[in-house]
């Protein structure tokens, strides 16, 4: 989970899923912000000093985390400092770890911030195929309840069940079926 939205995601899903049921789960948060990490349930993460570029340590212990990695998911939003400024440069770091990428980002409600949205995507998408975006505002016109808290559990509950469906559909799905006792 990566920035505030990310590290809610990542808790939200490992509610549900638990670290018992999927066991050769790593989950891993980052932020800018301390509060964030410590409200999380998830131990390992990494806490980034400047909301404008990686230091050499944060390169070095995001590579450390993600090692022997089969398929590493990644929930994100294009909001906030972390989605600004360091989503893409963690991305291509990322994608030199695993073969299988999935990168789940989320677009903001405001039309506003969508051109700026758009061009983070556009700029992760040229060297990585594994993006999912998710629009928020889709979300949220399509939630039978207009609610913010409610659009917020619908998105978490659609990356969820994303999850669910890629390990089913993946190149490793005989593998992972077994080690995850799908």
């Amino acid at each position: 989970g990566i920035g505030k939205d990310g590290i809610n995601t990542v808790n939200y899903i490992y509610s549900k899923l638990g670290s018992h049921y999927y066991a050769d789960f790593g989950y891993i948060i980052c932020d800018t912000e301390e509060t964030n990490i410590k409200q999380s349930q998830i131990v390992s993460s990494i806490l980034f000093k400047d909301k404008f570029r990686l230091s050499q340590d944060e390169i070095i212990e995001l590579e450390e985390k993600t090692n022997n990695s089969i398929i590493i998911y990644v929930f994100a939003n294009t909001e906030g400092e972390v989605g600004e400024f360091l989503l893409d440069e963690i991305l291509k770091i990322l994608d030199q770890k695993s073969e299988i990428r999935m990168y789940f980002i989320t677009t903001p409600f405001e039309d506003d911030k969508l051109t700026k949205a758009q061009h983070t995507i556009d700029k992760i998408r040229q060297h990585s195929n594994g993006v999912i975006e998710l629009s928020s505002k889709y979300i949220a016109q399509e939630s039978p309840i207009n609610q913010k808290s409610k659009n917020n559990v619908d998105l978490k509950e659609i990356q969820l069940n994303l999850i669910k469906k890629t390990i089913y559909a993946s190149l490793w799905s005989g593998y992972i079926a077994t080690k995850l006792e799908i």
